[in-house]
């Protein structure tokens, strides 16, 4: 459904959404031409950092330049993965909110709306968190309370990880617990953010540890953060990049823990920091 006319929404500063994308070549065009329907009242510009996929995601944007006049394609051969490719978007960015979420079509572009009404209201982050009420993970069908065996049972036929999800939702019980309980979904990945936000918070990590990162590190500098609702759902062409093995999801749970140890001596300083200026 296209979007319907917000004056509060068409007074927002320029909007750049970035699409970081790898063997996406099946959702790509898609993602855009929903985003475009989604977007007819709001300046903005679509930039997909294309990691040179071998399965051709970088022409078939090629192509579809002349229909789309806000698309842009950046193609990217060296330091590539998730993070530097958001970093470039972001870099290349002509608007003043960066809005940033995965290609795959999981992620309702209905949702961006939505986001930029939090930003519009005064909020610096705007998150798309699955564990707010009207949220859920994927393999739920948009059910909160849907039990891990229906979510086995419903994921079972995609290419996406039971066994990912339930390290997503425990994780994020985890990081709630060590970190700060009042935001929810520290491994959203979809977000929008006033770009002067990128002064003080820089992205870094490797995959969902950078998440966990610029939110917390948001979060210490007082920055206005605000939770929506969203419903993730699976993927329906591709491979998922979270579930290539057992050995890659080791590695992304290791990252994050040594992520939330920086991060609470990060908070140590912040707050040590905090009573010497008093």
């Amino acid at each position: 459904a296209t979007g319907d006319t917000d004056p509060k929404l068409a007074a927002l500063p320029f909007v750049s959404i970035i699409l970081p994308t790898f063997n996406e070549v099946e959702n790509i065009v898609v993602l855009i031409e929903w985003i475009e329907r989604e977007l007819p009242d709001i300046a903005h510009e679509i930039i997909v950092v294309d990691d040179n996929s071998p399965d051709g995601t970088s022409p078939v944007v090629a192509a579809a330049l002349p229909r789309f006049p806000n698309l842009r394609l950046v193609t990217r051969t060296a330091d590539r993965g998730l993070v530097n490719s958001i970093r470039e978007g972001i870099a290349q960015a002509k608007g003043g909110v960066c809005v940033w979420m995965d290609a795959d079509l999981s992620m309702p572009a209905t949702t961006i709306r939505k986001l930029l009404g939090e930003i519009q209201a005064g909020a610096d982050v705007a998150v798309g968190s699955r564990y707010v009420p009207g949220g859920a993970i994927k393999g739920s069908h948009g059910h909160e309370k849907t039990t891990l065996h229906r979510v086995w049972h419903n994921l079972s036929d995609t290419e996406d990880s039971f066994l990912a999800v339930v390290i997503s939702s425990v994780g994020n019980y985890v990081v709630r617990n060590l970190l700060d309980n009042r935001y929810n979904d520290y491994t959203s990945g979809f977000y929008a953010v006033r770009k002067h936000v990128f002064d003080k918070v820089i992205l870094e990590g490797h995959y969902l540890d950078y998440s966990i990162a610029f939110l917390y590190r948001a979060i210490l500098r007082g920055f206005r953060i605000s939770e929506i609702p969203v419903v993730i759902v699976p993927r329906k062409y591709g491979r998922s990049k979270t579930s290539d093995s057992l050995l890659r999801l080791l590695e992304i749970i290791f990252d994050c823990f040594k992520m939330i140890s920086r991060l609470l001596i990060e908070s140590r300083e912040h707050r040590r920091n905090a009573r010497k200026a008093l």
